[in-house]
């Protein structure tokens, strides 16, 4: 996974996203800290303990250089703003 420069990631509440960029498939999440969010997410991949087996699996398959992670959005209304890019994504 490219890694996740502190000066972009804030520690704030937000929509965060994983994406696979061989296949352009993408993981959405919601976090009050989007920067430890994200860190966690890499330690787990990065050590095969991902709970999510269908990233993990895709993850081990792709090699960690084919993902990239951001920060759709700082927000508070976590869920709603989280189903709303779920429910969008092309």
């Amino acid at each position: 996974m490219k890694y996740i420069s502190t000066k972009t990631i804030k520690r704030e509440p937000g929509i965060y996203f994983i994406k696979n960029i061989i296949n352009g498939k993408v993981y959405i999440g919601q976090s009050i800290d989007c920067y430890k969010r994200l860190i966690f997410h890499r330690f787990q991949l990065l050590n095969n303990r991902h709970g999510n087996s269908y990233l993990q699996r895709s993850f081990n398959k792709h090699h960690k250089y084919n993902f990239k992670c951001g920060v759709i959005e700082y927000c508070e209304n976590l869920t709603e703003r989280e189903l709303f890019y779920i429910n969008n994504q092309r």
